[in-house]
């Protein structure tokens, strides 16, 4: 081979070179989706790929020498515009642009500046653009979505606060006017009541018509059974206030129980029902309120009399559980109730539609809602388990942080 041949070969190997890295940047332009530029040190597009007619209907041709600040603007995240610095290399910038028909298109613009190898002047710069508009308008719908939601919360949240407000104000109307009210009712029942004990004494005087006798123990009974009515309506408003003051000391539970069936004993005798107290030993001495444990027992033992048939049982026991908490029992044999009578005696003031339970003419509706309210006034709970026809039996659970003594007493397995 001659010498002149060897420049030939060697500038036909650099064109065949050229030529394929044309044709390799070229495939790689057709099938990277983000859009190639590039620009002179004027920052005028000289070079853009086939994918900008994709993006936005431009043919390169129709963006070539115009200067990329005449197509869009650089921008925040917050949309504000900034400035770039051109001689250093930067990343997922954002850019906003418009297509040919006018729709704003949001662009992740990255790039790296071009110098000249020889002398190091700076002579423009290369990059990628990556279209984001979908993204970016789902993450804008997104945040409004969510300023939406959180406007919605807000609102509803003051809503609920005012309700609050206006239920505490209407809550605390009611006490006052329940209080005030069982003050101005009390006073002339208890002269009632009072009155009508002194003269069925014949303190003044025998009566001379029998039929007064009848009378006055209607008087008297009826005055027990509005004064008994007062007592539990403002004892319940009391519970629901949150106000209920418990007199705590050492409270034996046996005796309790004692007290409270020497109370029931004449009107279970007058029904023909058996009272039992199947308390062995001695029970539990606890730490509660006296006066409100024993309006527990004495409510459900009277409630259990109530709605037992002549012939019936009513027990009481005490028990210890597991968790050490002390249990007071209350079973019946009495008429029983449905699942659907049980959720309807535990609302206030409401009272099971059928016809054997309401025969009693008897009750408020307020006695398990308030001896219920008593019980979680200690920290307890109260459990009703009733099947029909067959009977109820009511546990009072006190927690064991209020046992103080516990001496030959039933264990519960």
């Amino acid at each position: 081979m001659d010498n002149k041949a060897q420049p030939d070969l060697v500038t036909e190997t650099l064109r065949r070179e050229n030529t394929n890295m044309r044709r390799r940047l070229d495939d790689i332009t057709r099938l990277v989706s983000d859009l190639i530029w590039e620009t002179d040190d004027d920052f005028c597009l000289t070079y853009v790929s086939n994918r900008v007619f994709n993006l936005l209907g431009y043919h390169p041709i129709e963006l070539l020498g115009r200067n990329i600040y005449q197509i869009g603007k650089f921008v925040s995240n917050d949309g504000i515009e900034i400035n770039i610095k051109w001689r250093s290399p930067f990343r997922d910038v954002n850019f906003e642009t418009y297509d040919k028909d006018g729709e704003k298109h949001h662009l992740l613009i990255s790039a790296m500046p071009n110098f000249d190898p020889q002398n190091g002047k700076f002579i423009g710069t290369r990059g990628t653009a990556e279209d984001i508009t979908e993204r970016k308008l789902a993450t804008e719908e997104l945040a409004r979505r969510r300023d939406h939601l959180q406007e919605l919360v807000l609102e509803r949240t003051e809503e609920l606060k005012l309700a609050k407000e206006a239920a505490e104000a209407a809550n605390k109307a009611k006490s006052e006017f329940l209080a005030n009210m069982s003050h101005e009712l009390r006073t002339p029942l208890n002269a009632i009541i009072g009155f009508s004990d002194m003269i069925n004494a014949e303190t003044f005087g025998p009566l001379v018509n029998a039929n007064y006798k009848d009378y006055l123990n209607d008087i008297h009974q009826s005055g027990r059974h509005l004064l008994n009515l007062i007592n539990d309506v403002l004892d319940v408003s009391v519970i629901e206030a949150g106000k209920l003051e418990l007199n705590e000391t050492e409270v034996s539970v046996q005796e309790t129980i004692e007290a409270s069936i020497q109370m029931i004993k004449s009107k279970a005798d007058t029904k023909g029902v058996e009272l039992l107290n199947s308390v062995n030993g001695t029970a539990p001495t606890v730490h509660a309120d006296a006066l409100r444990i024993k309006q527990v027992v004495v409510n459900l033992l009277s409630n259990a009399v109530k709605f037992t048939g002549v012939g019936g049982l009513v027990s009481i026991d005490t028990e210890i559980a597991n968790d050490k908490s002390v249990l007071i029992v209350v079973n019946d044999n009495g008429i029983g109730m449905d699942a659907a009578d049980i959720i309807e005696v535990m609302e206030k003031f409401g009272q099971t539609k059928r016809g054997d339970l309401m025969q009693s003419g008897e009750g408020t509706g307020l006695g398990l809602p308030l001896t219920k309210g008593l019980v979680e006034a200690h920290g307890g709970i109260l459990v009703v388990k009733s099947k029909l026809d067959v009977g109820t039996t009511v546990t009072v659970h006190l927690p064991q942080e209020r046992v103080i003594q516990t001496r030959q007493i039933h264990l519960l397995d």
